[in-house]
């Protein structure tokens, strides 16, 4: 992990149940170099969703990790094999919980691929948008290092921002961060001297503690908030001292470390019979004798209980790494503020910190309840169907309906599908004829959309016809989606739960993934069964016609109705349907369609047999790096490969590969849908 302090990188290896047993192997330091310090400086507080610059300083970050991650194995005489998990923390370049936003950079994905190691990351989002605080995390892992030594005990780190964990006679914990660490000390020796801190404290104490800029900084109202509580490195970042003599300044802000810390100790249940520190301030001789004089107790650095004061932190979020993954709590209401303890989780690898992950709740009847809530409230909601997840809205709501288009940044001209239970609920918003009747009589509730005339008196909002005299319409079949629309009592407007033009969401995380806090909440009903968008056939003329395939196929709707047009071709403007535009569904990496061979830099999203496909060189595709090749179904069935398309097309998009080659596909039945996904995905008709 890296801190506040942004010295550098700490690697610890431990062995543990994420309990009680503890067993240390090894610990190692890579220091920043002064170019990636600095740079990483410039990241602080930026806006990163429109930083090419922090994108690619997480990138250089990250493979530092990976880089230190081999580095220990190395010293350690392990191998990646032996390796169940790595704990990554990344790099803090902002927190402000009371806008519900924390932000790590730290591409856990690519550590994954550099290390050959699963990562668990993104230790802080979930506790934050739970409504905590999203600090400090490491009060449970000294809550099972206070063991056997006397209490009550104070863990205090000082770090850039210090926090201490109280660990009562009972073993209960409380926990928050008191205040500045090193950072604000460590900047100032770094812009008057341009060393990277003040060695042994020798500076501060040489000078003299200015009292009225102490005063000031003391009156901040963090100081007198009730815990828990956590703060930003850059919250006392005014220059007040600016215009002081480098040792008095260095005197000032050390006093102002501890005096924060005496603070912090009326907080306490009890007056801790030991402070224990660690982190880079137990080093500070100064602030050490300090902190002894002011909080009349013993004080002493963690390294005299035996343990190694530069790698607690690092083995802590190896600790967490191991409670996440046994979906153990990291975080309780004492120590972050949440209402309930909070389980750590696997997050689904993100760069860049771009979005707050939404909240996802398992569809029990509680959660489609309080789901239903939000729809009245005009909130989004996404939710599973048996084709793709959808993003929910409640259909009469204008200004629900949206925020559908903000939150995916869909164009206003296209249009979005309504969903009801059943055909009598359809009745009230569009006019149904005797081949409509039919159709749904044998295929709703499932995965087909009906274009039909919008009543004049429907009370759906105008937005989700984009103002045609038409409106798209259908009932689906998950029993998730059918008992969410029932709790609403109203039909609800529901394109895929993605940015659009990107791939459509299959899972949960794929929302998450795409979407972020812009989903609001996620009802999670598993993987989408069909994993395709519905059919859409419009019946508003007096030719039926295919406008969108889909899992209920051509032939399908051929055997029921007779003769039925296809119009599958893109459009730019006013289409009748969702997935008619040019560039849809479509994942960063580049597809080359109908490949008959694989080129250098390439992925292959494969159908069938892969025995006789080649590599441009040399070589058959089924040599290629594992990861890098994925197969629809390898017996050739459509069914299976339009189940896999998204899910496999989302995997192959986290590969930094330079394209995807495509195998053929037959165009006949399931697999003239998926060629017009793929054609769309490609952004031209080939």
């Amino acid at each position: 992990m890296s801190g506040t302090s942004l010295d550098g990188i700490d690697a610890a290896l431990i062995t543990t149940d994420g309990e009680g047993f503890i067993e240390r192997h090894g610990f190692l330091t890579v220091p920043y170099t002064d170019a990636l310090r600095t740079r990483i400086r410039s990241c602080l507080n930026v806006d990163i969703d429109k930083s090419r610059l922090v994108k690619e300083v997480e990138w250089d970050l990250t493979v530092e990790h990976g880089e230190a991650v081999k580095a220990l194995l190395a010293q350690t005489g392990f191998t990646a094999k032996d390796i169940d998990l790595i704990g990554f923390h990344g790099q803090t370049i902002a927190h402000a919980p009371e806008k519900q936003y924390t932000c790590q950079l730290g591409d856990g994905a690519l550590l994954a691929k550099i290390t050959g190691i699963p990562v668990v990351n993104d230790f802080r989002t979930a506790d934050v948008k739970a409504g905590g605080q999203g600090a400090p995390l490491v009060p449970v892992y000294h809550q099972a290092l206070a063991h056997g030594h006397q209490k009550p005990a104070a863990f205090l780190n000082i770090g850039g921002v210090a926090n201490v964990t109280y660990v009562g006679a009972n073993g209960d914990v409380m926990a928050f961060d008191t205040g500045p660490g090193n950072a604000l000390l460590d900047d100032w020796i770094l812009a008057k001297s341009g060393a990277a801190f003040d060695a042994d404290g020798a500076t501060a104490a040489r000078g003299t503690v200015d009292a009225a800029i102490l005063s000031q900084l003391l009156s901040h109202a963090f100081f007198t908030a009730q815990p828990p509580k956590s703060l930003d490195r850059n919250a006392f970042a005014a220059p007040l001292w600016q215009h002081l003599p480098v040792e008095d300044g260095a005197a000032t802000l050390a006093a102002f470390t501890v005096q924060s810390i005496v603070k912090s100790a009326a907080f306490l249940p009890a007056k801790p019979q030991l402070w224990v520190v660690s982190g880079g301030g137990r080093l500070n001789k100064h602030v050490m004798n300090g902190l002894e004089k002011a909080l009349g107790a013993k004080v002493i650095s963690i390294d005299a209980l035996g343990l190694n004061g530069d790698a607690i932190e690092a083995e802590a979020f190896a600790y967490l790494a191991v409670r996440s993954y046994q979906g153990l709590p990291i975080s309780f209401p004492d120590t972050t503020g949440v209402a309930t303890a909070h389980a750590g989780r696997q997050a689904e690898p993100y760069s860049g910190c771009r979005r707050i992950m939404p909240e996802i709740l398992e569809a029990t009847d509680a959660a489609i309840t309080t789901a239903a809530a939000r729809l009245a409230e005009g909130k989004l909601v996404a939710f599973p169907t048996e084709t793709v997840y959808g993003l929910g809205a409640d259909a009469t709501n204008d200004h629900a309906v949206a925020a559908i288009f903000a939150a995916k940044g869909r164009p206003n001209f296209n249009p979005v599908i309504v969903h009801v239970n059943e055909v009598a609920d359809a009745e009230n918003y569009v006019t149904f004829d005797a081949r409509a009747r039919l159709i749904t009589s044998i295929f709703w509730p499932g995965p087909l959309t009906l274009i039909l005339p919008r009543r004049e008196d429907s009370k759906l909002s105008l937005l989700t016809s984009a103002g045609l005299p038409t409106q798209g319409i259908r009932a689906p079949s998950h029993p998730v989606a059918r008992k969410l629309i029932s709790a609403l009592g109203r039909p609800i407007a529901a394109p895929s739960a993605n940015a659009s033009g990107t791939l459509s969401p299959t899972t949960p995380q794929h929302v998450a993934g795409s979407l972020g806090d812009n989903a609001g909440l996620i009802l999670a009903g598993g993987r989408a069964a069909v994993g395709l968008e519905s059919t859409v056939l419009d019946l508003s003329g007096d030719m039926p016609t295919l406008l969108r395939p889909g899992a209920v196929t051509l032939e399908d709707l051929q055997a029921h109705l007779g003769k039925v047009a296809v119009e599958i071709e893109v459009v730019t403007e006013n289409p009748k349907s969702p997935g008619q535009l040019l560039k849809h569904y479509a994942p960063k990496t580049p597809l080359r369609l109908n490949a008959v061979d694989v080129k250098a830099g390439e992925g292959l999203l494969a159908f069938g047999s892969l025995r006789f496909m080649g590599v441009e060189g040399g070589g058959y595709a089924k040599d290629l790096p594992d990861g890098t090749v994925m197969n629809l179904s390898d017996t050739g069935d459509l069914t299976q490969a339009a189940a896999h398309l998204f899910s496999m097309l989302h995997q192959l998009d986290t590969k930094g590969l330079k394209g995807i080659a495509v195998m053929n596909i037959p165009d006949t039945g399931l697999g003239l849908a998926i060629n017009d996904r793929l054609r769309r995905a490609a952004g031209a008709q080939k």
